[in-house]
């Protein structure tokens, strides 16, 4: 079953300014159904996270993060072993696992997402820098 399949118990729709993406663990990202794909070992929601009720930040468990209808802006690709530098040229090509979240500047009101995620366990791979336009977004966890 994939994770969009999943029936999570949570859904939010443009409450993602009130994700700490920093804090939060993603094991894939990848484009899938017109949308950009993030699935999450876990999410660190914020305090203000309209469905938080705990009135500081919580962990949730696994979940998804979409960002629906992206149109790139940029994007690039930052190579390791030939510190090489490659654009990306198509969101389907975005298919990256165990990345860390080091920037997550995103406006649901203009639908602008500017982020930056370091690769985990890859020799190959450094960083991905990524600015696109959309339409909404989803967070659903369990």
């Amino acid at each position: 079953m994939r994770y969009y399949e999943i029936p999570y118990k949570n859904k939010c729709e443009g409450t993602l300014q009130y994700v700490d993406m920093k804090k939060s663990s993603c094991m894939r990202f990848y484009y899938d159904r017109d949308s950009l794909m993030m699935e999450m070992r876990w999410i660190q929601l914020e305090a203000e996270h309209p469905a938080n009720g705990t009135g500081r930040p919580k962990r949730t468990g696994r979940g998804l993060v979409e960002i629906i209808h992206p149109a790139l802006i940029s994007g690039r690709v930052i190579y390791r072993v030939v510190d090489a530098v490659a654009p990306v040229k198509d969101l389907e090509d975005i298919h990256f696992r165990d990345i860390e979240v080091r920037k997550f500047d995103i406006d649901e009101k203009s639908g602008k997402l500017a982020m930056e995620a370091l690769f985990e366990g890859t020799e190959i791979y450094e960083r991905i820098e990524l600015a696109v336009n959309f339409a909404s977004s989803r967070v659903s966890w369990d």
